[in-house]
């Protein structure tokens, strides 16, 4: 077996990994966050199974990546809407002007105020994106190459906006969440951009490392999932806790507010 076929059955095995652990823990038929991380690591799975597929029996990789492609598509919008629904109580991630104060909740925010350097920033990603899109079209597949410019800016657009714009520090594991999408991401960009010129099948290729990385992210997405809602489970306790030792069926709230 080549090292491309050993890198490749290692990521396979690191996905089944996840999703039989991530099938176990979740407890709740409604959680969300769990459902899209099985997804986002099961469609993955799929694409890296085709994949491998073609390098056991053909002994290169597949001439049409179009069945890896989908699957890689669908794992990307699943740990977009993962990300977004970890949001939900934070803001919106996606906008449609450059930022709105008045619909971002809890303060969760920095106000940005006059500076146009955090409103411009987190569209910096789609600059990105689009740019080395064109760089890949000079080696074909033009549809493929918009398709991953508009998932993955729009992923780091999310990304970069949380990290700019949040200012509640206490939130680090949200902030982990987001620096992991972007090294996920990059460790993305770089595998594709050395795929361009090193074609040796050795440790050496940079391209393999790269897909280390990438390899290496998937567990850690279990990891920060798993302390987030620990973190969530906490915060509910205590404001059960606090309802209950309130007097006169008074709710008291975070921050020194009182709901009948």
């Amino acid at each position: 077996m080549t090292f491309e076929g050993i890198e490749s059955a290692v990521q396979i095995m690191v996905l089944l990994i996840c999703m039989i652990f991530m099938i176990f823990r979740r407890n709740e038929p409604r959680d969300r966050a769990h459902l899209l991380l099985l997804f986002f690591f099961g469609s993955y799975l799929l694409g890296d199974l085709y994949w491998q597929a073609c390098i056991f029996y053909y002994g290169e990789t597949p001439q049409v990546s179009v069945v890896s492609d989908l699957s890689w598509y669908a794992s990307y919008m699943f740990l977009y809407l993962y990300l977004r629904l970890e949001c939900e109580k934070t803001g919106r991630i996606w906008l449609p002007r450059f930022m709105d104060q008045n619909r971002a909740t809890g303060g969760s925010f920095r106000d940005g105020g006059d500076d146009v350097l955090k409103r411009l920033l987190p569209w910096t990603a789609f600059i990105f994106t689009i740019a080395m899109a064109l760089f890949y079209m000079r080696y074909g597949e033009i549809l493929s190459n918009i398709i991953y410019a508009l998932i993955m800016g729009t992923m780091l657009h999310a990304v970069i906006y949380i990290l700019v714009h949040m200012k509640n520090e206490s939130r680090k594991n949200l902030k982990a969440l987001c620096m992991l999408t972007t090294l996920l991401c990059l460790g993305e960009y770089g595998a594709w951009t050395a795929s361009c010129y090193f074609y040796e099948n050795s440790i050496t290729n940079p391209y393999y490392w790269f897909n280390i990385l990438v390899t290496v992210c998937f567990p850690f997405y279990i990891v920060i999932c798993t302390k987030i809602r620990s973190d969530r489970d906490s915060f509910r306790d205590s404001r059960n806790e606090i309802s209950k030792a309130s007097p006169s069926g008074r709710e008291i709230l975070i921050g020194g507010k009182e709901r009948i």
